[in-house]
């Protein structure tokens, strides 16, 4: 899976959050804008004698495989719940209307026999999705497939289809179809989840049917990199959601190449982990600094949740019932075809011989699966589906279907006053649904924990003695370079606390044994870029020589919660232990 890192503006290629801190041109940058059009979905009253004229709208798609993307479909795919126009012969709308959920549609218009075009519209706004798939952020434009047919008689005007080639409009209509996916899949699992609630620190929550409340933006050409827009080469290709215009950006393709370059039309995990990023910005929240992941390092634990839970969600939503996995392919079956990604967000061992394989990003440590984002996603999926399976030779997962309590959980970070979000902060809240299901089973097969003991300790104060794991391959931390944590030092060699300060002078003193380590402080505002100066309050990181087993480091905070990041340097041998103070009052790690 190739990755794009931008300084200062953390990217994933194909599958990312976006976070815009100034570097570069926003996306929809432009003098010119152009206003959508409005939406008409609903039945414009006809005058004189009418006639009724029903039809099918559907798309021609391919279907992405281990192999890559396929050829195209031989037959086509309803195109559901969607906008449909009739116009007249200068472009004026005579009727409105939407598909139903076979992809067919019917109206009335007044009797003639003058020519009239039906047009499928790249859009939805109903119960069940609210969504334009437009071309660019400057020309708003949907897009759309048209039939024209005298309206002389009551009459069947047969299928109006999109093609998976040529135009193109079938990558449209496939993107639409893939949201409304996720909608339905949303809408049966949470459709009696009313009657989930807990109480997390004293503060009730509770589950509330899924409704697509909100609409999605959409941006989608055929042969355009949106990557561009950010000052990216064409060929470094990017499919992304940016929370700060709330719109969505899917690759398709490069230089007007359909066939032999990264499209991410056809690619359905994709399509549907970015619209599980809008979702995440709407129903839930994220803590997540954005950034460069790959699926093969352990990694921030904000970055991690978000993108493991949408790595889950796009499995689920496609694959409950059978062997999912996240797919990323580039061409096609007509030019040069392959796959950048493809791995499975199952893990089964081998029962009958107690044996286990090697998952991708797998931890090897209590704890670490926390900081995997793969290892969330398996442990997330096999809390959703319906199978029981053995995830280590002496763990087996028995958990069936319990989406409804992880999307509780998962929608309850929105309205809980937590701070530094993460999978462990999850599974603590799922634990306090009244009659929670034990799914200690599924993270713990992923090695993961349902606690902040390894990022952002709650400070449980009282007297104790830490210690950090050590750790010989830790290299210098570049305090310009965000991408840093990508070598595992943050749960290698880190202790982190989530330090509420009520504002004034604060003197962190530092003290640890033996004196010939290296430790190092470093204290971050609550949003912060791990080892990113521009997002630390202050830091001390001098040699062990100067710091001598004790450091003092002061500085005024602002009412608020803050980071505190102690980092083992380079460490070996035996694990330093450290005493931790802020104004002389000791903190002690919590979970």
């Amino acid at each position: 899976m190739r990755r794009k890192q931008v300084p200062f503006l953390f990217l994933l290629s194909t599958a990312c959050v976006f976070i815009y801190n100034g570097c570069g041109p926003e996306p929809s940058n432009g003098p010119n804008i152009v206003a959508e059009k409005a939406y008409c979905g609903s039945a414009i009253s006809q005058t004189g004698t009418t006639v009724t004229i029903t039809g099918s709208a559907g798309y021609f798609y391919r279907t992405p495989g281990a192999l890559g993307l396929g050829a195209v479909s031989g037959t086509t795919k309803p195109i559901r719940y969607a906008e449909f126009h009739v116009v007249d012969s200068g472009g004026n709308i005579q009727q409105c209307g939407e598909t139903d959920s076979s992809g067919n549609f019917s109206f009335t218009v007044t009797q003639g026999t003058g020519s009239l075009t039906i047009e499928i519209i790249s859009r939805a706004y109903n119960s069940n999705s609210k969504v334009s798939v437009l071309n660019d952020p400057t020309n708003n434009g949907y897009y759309k497939i048209t039939k024209s047919f005298t309206p002389n008689s009551t009459q069947n005007v047969g299928s109006v289809t999109a093609s998976a080639t040529g135009s193109l409009e079938g990558g449209a209509f496939n993107i639409l179809d893939k949201i409304l996916d996720a909608n339905l899949f949303l809408k049966n699992k949470t459709s009696g989840c009313g009657t989930i609630s807990g109480t997390y620190n004293s503060v009730a929550f509770s589950c509330s049917p899924f409704a697509p409340d909100y609409k999605a933006a959409v941006y989608w050409k055929p042969g355009f990199n949106p990557n561009t827009y950010l000052g990216s080469a064409a060929d470094e290709t990017l499919s992304f959601y940016d929370p700060d215009e709330d719109k969505i950006y899917i690759c398709g393709g490069v230089s007007g190449d359909v066939n032999n370059s990264d499209t991410d039309h056809f690619d359905n995990s994709i399509i549907i982990h970015e619209y599980g990023h809008f979702l995440e910005n709407h129903y839930s929240v994220s803590d997540s600094p954005g950034g460069s992941h790959s699926g093969t390092k352990a990694m921030d634990p904000r970055l991690m949740l978000s993108e493991g839970f949408q790595n889950f969600f796009q499995a689920a939503v496609q694959s409950l019932s059978t062997d999912p996995f996240y797919i990323d392919t580039e061409g096609n079956a007509d030019g040069a075809t392959g796959v950048l990604f493809y791995k499975s967000i199952e893990y089964k061992c081998n029962a009958g011989n107690n044996t286990c394989g090697s998952p991708f990003d797998a931890a090897t440590t209590s704890g670490e699966g926390n900081f995997r984002e793969f290892a969330i996603s398996r442990a997330l999926y096999d809390i959703a589906d319906t199978n029981d399976d053995t995830l280590s030779t002496t763990v087996t997962e028995n958990i069936d279907d319990k989406f409804a309590e992880i999307w509780t959980a998962f929608t309850a970070l929105k309205t809980l006053p937590v701070h530094f979000r993460n999978i462990g902060l999850l599974y603590k809240i799922q634990a306090t649904i009244t009659g929670a299901t034990n799914i200690s089973s599924a993270y713990a097969g992923e090695l993961q924990v349902a606690d902040l003991s390894g990022y952002s300790s709650p400070n449980a104060g009282g007297s104790c003695t830490p210690s950090i794991t050590s750790s010989a391959a830790i290299n210098s931390p570049n305090t310009n370079d965000p991408s840093w944590p990508n070598n595992g030092a943050l749960f290698l060699s880190t202790d982190s606390y989530d330090y509420v300060s009520s504002g004034g002078s604060t003197t962190f003193t530092l003290q640890y044994t033996p004196a010939g380590k290296d430790l190092d402080i470093h204290i971050y505002r609550e949003e912060h870029i791990l080892f990113y100066t521009a997002t630390m309050v202050a830091a001390d990181i001098r040699s062990s020589t100067q710091e001598n087993g004790n450091i003092s480091l002061s500085t005024s905070l602002a009412a608020g919660h803050y980071l505190i990041l102690i980092h083992y340097y380079n460490g070996s041998g035996a694990s330093p232990t450290y005493t931790l103070r802020a104004n002389g009052v000791q903190l002690c790690p919590g979970s």
